[in-house]
């Protein structure tokens, strides 16, 4: 298996995310090339593999684990509705680590990656149904306040 595929990214992306990260950091090129050389004997980011890129930027992020975006649309999916769950404030963890254990509870999966089409499409459900209760409740509540 290629790291493009083992990492659910294609390399150009990885190069171009450390670039980008790297400019929104305000890292300039003198100390962009000493984090290349102290950390991985290289020159230029084209001379990393995927794995080292990632690494690359986690060091560029502070020490924030970079994970480039799943391959599987479905994976993404359960990403895209826990994040718009997350803007409307409806998970008490809101956290990479809630969505872990939210598809644990539903899935016995410990990871949304690991999960099935099948099995994702049971979190799919659940995360739209959970969304749906709370919309419905906030919507109650809004309708009694008016009224009462």
């Amino acid at each position: 298996m290629s790291d493009s595929a083992r990492y659910g990214a294609d390399r150009a992306k990885l190069i171009k995310a450390v670039h980008a990260c790297k400019t929104k950091k305000g890292i300039d090129d003198e100390a962009y090339r000493d984090i290349l050389e102290r950390d991985f004997k290289a020159k230029s980011s084209t001379e990393l593999d995927n794995r080292q890129l990632g690494s690359l930027l986690t060091t560029l992020n502070g020490g924030k684990w970079y994970r480039p975006k799943s391959s599987k649309p479905y994976v993404r999916m359960i990403f895209g509705l826990w994040a718009e769950m997350c803007r409307l404030g409806i998970p008490d963890y809101p956290t990479r680590a809630g969505l872990k254990a939210f598809v644990k509870r539903q899935a016995d999966v410990a990871d949304p990656e690991w999960l099935t089409p099948e099995t994702a499409n049971a979190v799919i459900e659940a995360l739209k149904a959970w969304k749906a209760r709370e919309l419905a409740k906030r919507a109650a509540a809004v309708k009694e306040s008016t009224n009462g």
